[in-house]
C-alpha cells in the first residue's frame, strides 16, 4: 500500500498503551483532533449543527434602539447553540487523552465513503507503523461509528494473535447494522416535514428552506446507493460474515447513545417583554421559543411502530440504535444520553474510556 498520511501524538507515560483511533463513514481524522470541524452523512452535515447545547434555550438577542415598536411578531428561526460557541466547550477526545499521557495515532481514510475493506487495509498499514514506532507497547483500537467495524474486520482477517492488541473500544458503532443505512428513504419525508413546519410568516426563508431540503435529499439518496451504506444495513451479507465471538486476551468495550436529538429548532420572535419604550425610542430584543426537534417531530406524522429505534428517545443516537452499538460478549457495555456526534466529546464517555485505558498500563 502507498504511504498514508497520519498524525501521531507522543505521550508522557512510557508504560501506557498506544491508542489507534479509527473514524467513521464520510469523516476524517479531524473528528478526533478537531472535532468541531467534523461532518456527518458523508460530509454533508457540519458537526456545528449536531454538536449543540440541547439543555439551554439560546439567549435573547439585543437589537438596540429603534424609532418604533416591532411590526412583525416573528423575526426568523435559529438552532440550538453550537457547543463550540460555549464559554468552555467540551474537550475533544484527542486532547483529553493527550492530557492523560497516552500515545495516539489517527489517519484520514482515503475513501471514507468507499467500501469498508479499504479502510481495513489502511488500518493494517497504520498498525504496522504503530508497532515500529512503539515496539514494546500494547495497542488499543478505538473506533467511532463505522470505524468500530473496520477494527472488527481487521481483527478477523489480519490479526496474527501476537498479543499486540490489548483492547477494543467502539463508540456508536452499528455492530448489528442500522436501519438508517437507507438514508434517502428515511430522511426525505423528515426533511420535507421540517421545512413545511416553518411558520408562514417567515416567507422567503421558508421557501429557501424547502429548496435546501430538496437538494439535501437528492445528495443523501445518491450517497445511500453506494456499497458503503449497503454494508451497514441490518442482516447484510457483510454483517452476517463478521466474527461474532471474542478473541482471547483482548478486552472489549462498547458504548451506545440513547438521545437521537441533534438540535432543536427555535422561533425567534418578539413578545410584550421584547421591546421597552425608552426616551429616544424603543429598545428591541428577540427571544427564542422552541418550535420542534427530532425525533419528537416524527410523532406528528408517523405511527410510533414505524419509527426506527435509531430515532427513538432512550433507544438510539439518531443514526445507530443502542442495541446495535453493543456486542453481547463485550466485557463492558455503556449507554449514554448522547447522540451520534456528541458521544465524541461527552464527559462521561471520556472518563470511562480513560478508566478502561488505565487498566492496560503496565
Amino acid at each position: 500500500m502507498a504511504r498514508l498520511e497520519y498524525r501521531i501524538s507522543i505521550g508522557q507515560n512510557p508504560r501506557s498503551p498506544v491508542i489507534v483511533l479509527v473514524h467513521g463513514l464520510g469523516m476524517t481524522e479531524g473528528v478526533w483532533t478537531d472535532t468541531y470541524k467534523g461532518k456527518l452523512l458523508g460530509g454533508l452535515l457540519p458537526f456545528r449543527y449536531v454538536l449543540t447545547d440541547l439543555h439551554n434555550i439560546p439567549s435573547p438577542i439585543n437589537l438596540g434602539f429603534h424609532d418604533s415598536e416591532p411590526k412583525r411578531r416573528i423575526r426568523g428561526i435559529t438552532l440550538s447553540t453550537p457547543l463550540e460557541n460555549l464559554s468552555v466547550p467540551p474537550e475533544p477526545l484527542w486532547q483529553y487523552l493527550q492530557g492523560k499521557g497516552f500515545d495516539l495515532i489517527a489517519w484520514s481514510q482515503r475513501r471514507p465513503s468507499g467500501p469498508l475493506e479499504e479502510g481495513v487495509k489502511e488500518l493494517d498499514y497504520i498498525l504496522r507503523v504503530a508497532k515500529r514506532r512503539f515496539p514494546k507497547k500494547k495497542i488499543v483500537l478505538l473506533g467511532h461509528s463505522r470505524g468500530g467495524l473496520i477494527a472488527r474486520v481487521y481483527l478477523d482477517k489480519y490479526y496474527d494473535y501476537s498479543g499486540d492488541i490489548a483492547g477494543f473500544i467502539t463508540l456508536s458503532s452499528p455492530h448489528h447494522g442500522s436501519r438508517l443505512a437507507s438514508f434517502g428513504k428515511v430522511l426525505s419525508p423528515i426533511l420535507k416535514a421540517l421545512a413545511m413546519l416553518l411558520p408562514e410568516e417567515i416567507g422567503e426563508l421558508k421557501s429557501e428552506s424547502l429548496k435546501r431540503a430538496e437538494h439535501l435529499i437528492k445528495r443523501i439518496k445518491d450517497i445511500s446507493r453506494g456499497e458503503a451504506f449497503s454494508e451497514l444495513s441490518p442482516n447484510s451479507i457483510f454483517l452476517r460474515n463478521l466474527r461474532d465471538e471474542k478473541i482471547e486476551d483482548i478486552y472489549y468495550s462498547t458504548f451506545g447513545g440513547t438521545n437521537p436529538t441533534f438540535t432543536r429548532i427555535y422561533l425567534l420572535e418578539y413578545d410584550k417583554s421584547s421591546y421597552i419604550k425608552r426616551e429616544k425610542g424603543f429598545e428591541w430584543k428577540i427571544t427564542a421559543k422552541e418550535l420542534f426537534s427530532i425525533p419528537d417531530i416524527l410523532s406528528r406524522f408517523t405511527p410510533p411502530g414505524f419509527i426506527p429505534d435509531e430515532l427513538r428517545t432512550g433507544k438510539g443516537d439518531g443514526l445507530v440504535s443502542a442495541k446495535s452499538a453493543h456486542l453481547d460478549w463485550s466485557d463492558e457495555r455503556y449507554d449514554l444520553p448522547v447522540n451520534h456526534a456528541s458521544i465524541l466529546v461527552d464527559t462521561e464517555m471520556k472518563k470511562r474510556v480513560s478508566g478502561i485505558l488505565k487498566t492496560f498500563v503496565v
